[in-house]
């Protein structure tokens, strides 16, 4: 196979009788044909700066957990990035991702790996990864955070 060099369009249809269908098309503006058309683009590249110095560097705190009570349930998972990913789940990550939060100069609910902290994102469904590459005490307030742009019946709390 030779590499394509023309800008084509990816469709995909869904019939519930015939299943799934993936059609490359070269009309380039079928956006403009489907009013109800979505365009998923990915989130930017974010450049980071490299290596702090060492005087620069955090000292690390004994490790905590994080406890959240979501509509009278607890979310209590061993570790606070896995208490963090399952209170996303639950809420929905579209909807955590409206909330506009970032993390590391990223978007806290992310649809793209990024190149210096994709090893501290943790996949949360339907292809959304989240940052988890912060502190419990950030985890906390970025629980809040939500809980409050979505009014939510919410409350985080650090364990030691």
């Amino acid at each position: 196979m030779r590499p394509v060099r023309r800008k084509l369009v990816l469709v995909v249809e869904y019939d519930p009788d015939e299943g799934l269908q993936v059609r490359v098309s070269r009309k380039v503006n079928v956006t403009k044909m489907m009013a109800d058309a979505k365009v998923l683009t990915p989130d930017p590249i974010v450049q980071h700066q490299s290596q702090l110095s060492k005087e620069r560097r955090q000292q690390i705190n004994p490790r905590t957990g994080l406890c959240i009570t979501l509509n009278g349930e607890t979310i209590c998972e061993s570790t606070g990035k896995d208490t963090l990913a399952e209170f996303v789940r639950r809420v929905g990550a579209e909807r955590v991702r409206s909330v506009g939060i970032t993390c590391c100069g990223i978007p806290l609910v992310s649809n793209r790996r990024g190149p210096k902290y994709g090893a501290r994102q943790t996949e949360v469904g339907r292809g959304w990864l989240l940052v988890t590459n912060s502190s419990t005490r950030e985890k906390c307030s970025q629980v809040e955070r939500i809980a409050q742009a979505l009014r939510l019946n919410c409350h985080a709390e650090i364990i030691k």
